[in-house]
C-alpha cells in the first residue's frame, strides 16, 4: 500500500525512528491568556481585514529552521491550550525523528525537561 499509495521507496525513505508524544501539562497560569500573549502575530491587521475580527495566536509551534517534514531527521513541538480545559492546562504534542535511534532515545530520556523548560518560558513572557 506504502509503495501503490504513496509512492514511497521503503529502502530509501523509510530509515528512520520517530517518537511521537502528547503530554498534559497542568499550570497555574492561564494558558489560554498566556498563550494569546506570548508573541505577536506576524499577520494580526491582514487577519483581521479577512476574518472580520480581531485575531491572536492560539498555539506555538516549532521546527526546525529550513528542515522539510520529511526529512528522516526532523521534530516538532506544538503547545497549546487543552481543549476542554484551556484555561487550566496545556496540551503538548511532540514528534521527534532521527536516522540514530540513540538519538532518539537521549530525546526521549530528557522529554520530560524539555517540555517543563518550554512551558516555564512561554509563562515568563
Amino acid at each position: 500500500m506504502l509503495r501503490e499509495d504513496f509512492i514511497v521507496n521503503l529502502d530509501e525513505e523509510l530509515d528512520y525512528v520517530e517518537l511521537i508524544a502528547h503530554y498534559l501539562i497542568k499550570s497555574e497560569r492561564n494558558p489560554f491568556e498566556v498563550l494569546q500573549n506570548s508573541t505577536e502575530l506576524k499577520f494580526k491587521e491582514k487577519f483581521r481585514q479577512i476574518l472580520k475580527i480581531e485575531t491572536s495566536n492560539y498555539r506555538i509551534s516549532v521546527v526546525p529552521k529550513g528542515v522539510l517534514p520529511t526529512s528522516r531527521k526532523w521534530f516538532e513541538i506544538s503547545v497549546s491550550p487543552k481543549l476542554t480545559m484551556p484555561t487550566r492546562a496545556y496540551w503538548v504534542e511532540v514528534i521527534f525523528r532521527d536516522k540514530n535511534h540513540t538519538t532518539v532515545t537521549t530525546f526521549a530520556s530528557n522529554l520530560n525537561a524539555t517540555i517543563s523548560r518550554i512551558i516555564n518560558s512561554i509563562e515568563e513572557t
